[in-house]
């Protein structure tokens, strides 16, 4: 159907009517008018928000139906001049459906409100480069978190914690292979992701030992606690009496961890690429010892990480990046991990996987065909 709109508005009535999984929609028409708005058939909830699952036993909780489409909430035309969704909260309090509640905390999307927001004109390489950003604020806050905690009487007493306040120190604000010291914020981060709410837990997991808090906005609470400091709520009063030493503590537990695992790297040359590397493997053979070696992508450093624009990890990042202005294709660009084909045994299997890893230009329109592939049924089939 949306071969057939011929203006934004129309445009949006197709994509809120489409009944497939609620979607972020984006849109532009050719009179330059741009939406956002989202797809899908979401839910009237009464007596319960959606945050848990609830009995509907007693009737007092139920769906009353689906929100209508032209009710679906839209943004149109904003006064920026420009959208930007990462998976974030795009709606204010005044909506008056429950659309969600788990988002992505909104570091991605402000550095690429921060990009547009600069771009006087947009071109494919800009929106490019955008893509490839690895600037994380999201971290600033660890940086100096850490830094407090790294005084002179501190780093004197532990050489090893002094390497480490030589390595945040240097660290630039981003996360590119060779950025030192944002390593060691990454691992001092997960830890006090774990360990701080690890008391809270402890019934959750007594009633269910699978229970596993996987919440995107548990990065809220978590900074509130550590900038409040309450002492009732230290996670570890046992073994530490203050906030304060429970943050050094889990800090020295971060720099003695990567001291373990990176042997024979000093703490201050220890870059990102050395930790953050690629492991994309085929889900079926990947595994199998020498043999899987064949189905592998190679395991380079990789930038970025999972709170910037250029999103990755191990074994996580972008499955596509695509830059194409309609009508000029012959200036678009379009990434890809691994490689066209399918085949291990293909040269074309991994042969895109440099681009890929590197943020180098691959154009979007194919080149001069190099191998051309033929199916034939076999003899006797019949074609249905």
């Amino acid at each position: 159907a949306m071969d057939g709109v011929e203006n934004l508005e129309e445009g949006m009535g197709v994509l809120n009517r489409f009944r497939g999984p609620p979607l972020n929609a984006l849109i532009a028409d050719k009179e330059g008018k741009i939406a956002w708005t989202a797809t899908g058939r979401i839910p009237i909830r009464k007596g319960f928000d959606g945050t848990s699952s609830e009995s509907w036993a007693d009737g007092s909780k139920a769906w009353i139906g689906y929100i209508p489409p032209d009710q679906l909430p839209r943004v149109v035309n904003p006064p920026s001049g420009f959208l930007v969704t990462a998976n974030n909260r795009t709606l204010g309090k005044d909506y008056p459906y429950p659309i969600g509640y788990d988002f992505a905390v909104g570091y991605r999307a402000y550095r690429i409100h921060e990009r547009l927001q600069a771009i006087e004109r947009t071109t494919e390489p800009q929106m490019f480069s955008l893509q490839l950003d690895t600037t994380s604020h999201f971290f600033d806050f660890y940086r100096d978190l850490a830094l407090r905690l790294l005084t002179e009487k501190t780093v004197h007493e532990n050489p090893l914690l002094l390497q480490a306040k030589q390595a945040i120190e240097a660290w630039e604000g981003r996360a590119d292979t060779e950025s030192r010291g944002f390593g060691l914020l990454v691992r001092f981060r997960q830890i006090l992701d774990k360990d701080v709410f690890d008391p809270f837990l402890t019934s959750c997991r007594e009633a269910d030992a699978a229970f596993s808090y996987v919440w995107h906005n548990r990065e809220t609470p978590l900074r509130a606690m550590l900038s409040a400091e309450i002492p009732e709520t230290n996670p570890d009063p046992e073994h530490y009496p203050n906030w304060d030493a429970f943050l050094l503590g889990k800090l020295t537990q971060a720099v003695n961890e990567i001291k373990e695992e990176y042997r024979g790297k000093a703490i201050e040359q220890l870059s990102w690429g050395d930790m953050n590397r690629a492991h994309i493997v085929e889900p079926l053979f990947g595994e199998i010892p020498l043999f899987g070696r064949l189905f592998k992508m190679p395991e380079d450093p990789l930038s970025g990480c999972l709170f910037c624009v250029r999103v990755s990890a191990s074994s996580y990042g972008a499955s596509e990046r695509m830059v194409v202005s309609p009508g000029h294709d012959e200036s678009g660009i379009l990434h890809m991990p691994a490689g066209q084909s399918g085949h291990p045994l293909s040269p074309h299997y991994r042969d895109q996987h440099p681009y890929w890893v590197q943020g180098k230009p691959l154009p979007f329109l194919p080149g001069k065909a190099i191998h051309t592939l033929i199916l034939k049924p076999a003899v006797g089939s019949s074609a249905r």
